[in-house]
């Protein structure tokens, strides 16, 4: 009896303590596909907010963050709209401003944009957000980056991939609906601006899946390679000059059969088995490699 209870009592700790932890969340605006990265970008807004009233689902809004003082607004907002791909006027619902005022000032309204009207908030004093569209949690008055979701039309990739704080990589979980293909998540350009330091600040860059990336697995062509080997402990040299020059990885994209020979001839593998090798992209030039997609 003492044994059996014991048990239970094992049991009960161990559910306590399981938590969830998010991977993401993919979601529709304007008939348009997002995912709303995981990593909070930092506190912009002090106070609580209504998500439902403001077109928000799942406790998060759509929003425009603008970090430039002194800006002019309707001048901005063209200009991002011919520049970026990811921003788009349904997230003008509500624009948190840096220039509007002290955190703790009312919110009011404006037009901006195509005659859309739009409620200003006050951004959280000392903040250092870029820029750009973001998904407010109106719980924790954070924001989290927003990601367009892009069918892989042209079956080019073998996974999607979400860069995390410490700079290691996971897999971005997400899938455009109805899509048959996988689903590349693509940040916002407004996010990045390009240095002297950092010239590739914000380009999107897919590389061939024989590089290694930290906490990413690779196939190098292979399924039953990447299905053996745990991820990857650390970041190749030559791609870690990529990010370290700015260039956002946005994921591994599948290898010609010319490389996958090349690999086959140094490890004696076979690899005419379609059972292991990751099939073909569908590229025009009719040549199975990500690099021509």
């Amino acid at each position: 009896m003492i044994g059996k209870t014991l048990a239970l009592l094992i049991v009960a700790v161990k559910i306590v303590s399981a938590s969830l932890e998010s991977s993401g969340l993919s979601v529709k605006l304007n008939d348009v596909d997002y995912f709303i990265s995981p990593i909070s970008q930092g506190r912009a807004y002090d106070q609580p907010l209504d998500a439902k009233t403001r077109g928000g689902q799942f406790g998060f809004v759509p929003v425009t963050m603008i970090a430039e003082t002194n800006s002019n607004i309707a001048g901005l907002l063209t200009d991002w709209s011919t520049i970026d791909d990811v921003w788009q006027p349904g997230f003008l619902n509500t624009i948190i401003l840096a220039s509007s005022g002290r955190s703790g000032s009312r919110p009011v309204s404006g037009t901006y944009y195509a005659n859309l009207k739009s409620e200003i908030l006050p951004l959280k004093e000392r903040s250092q957000i870029p820029s750009g569209p973001y998904f407010l949690d109106t719980y924790t008055g954070e924001v989290h980056q927003a990601f367009r979701l892009y069918d892989d039309f042209a079956g080019a990739f073998t996974q999607s991939l979400l860069q995390k704080p410490d700079g290691t990589f996971q897999t971005l979980s997400a899938h455009v609906q109805s899509s048959a293909s996988l689903t590349i998540g693509v940040p916002s350009r407004l996010y990045f601006t390009p240095t002297k330091e950092k010239p590739l600040a914000g380009v999107r860059v897919g590389v061939k899946d024989i590089f290694t990336l930290a906490g990413a697995r690779r196939s190098n062509g292979n399924r039953a390679w990447y299905g053996l080997y745990p991820p990857a402990s650390h970041t190749s040299a030559v791609m870690q000059n990529l990010l370290d020059a700015g260039a956002i990885i946005v994921g591994l994209q599948k290898l010609s059969h010319i490389q996958m020979s090349l690999v086959a001839y140094r490890t004696k593998m076979r690899i005419d088995a379609p059972s292991v090798v990751l099939l073909a992209s569908l590229n025009q030039q009719g040549v199975a490699t990500g690099s021509l997609s």
